[in-house]
């Protein structure tokens, strides 16, 4: 995000907002009716338990969405006119 955007401002509150935003889906999911149906959308639920039930789709889906973004960071890095 810092690469992308070049504020360390960015950088540091979207992922703490998107984190922070389907932890609380997440486990407000659970006991909100509303909300349950929504609770897809976040990556805890996706990921499970991989300890106790072994690593299943979620959390291959979400490994290879990490290296997609680590690999896509170097490009958008190169765009980034940094001075020395």
């Amino acid at each position: 995000m810092g690469a992308a955007t070049g504020s360390r401002a960015a950088a540091i509150a979207v992922p703490a907002v998107l984190a922070t935003a389907a932890y609380l889906l997440n486990g407000l999911g659970q006991v909100v009716d509303v909300l349950e149906p929504f609770r897809i959308l976040s990556p805890f639920r996706l990921v499970g338990d991989p300890l106790a039930d072994g690593a299943g789709w979620g959390f291959a889906a979400l490994s290879a969405l990490v290296v997609l973004v680590v690999a896509l960071a170097p490009l958008a890095f190169e765009r980034r006119d940094v001075a020395v």
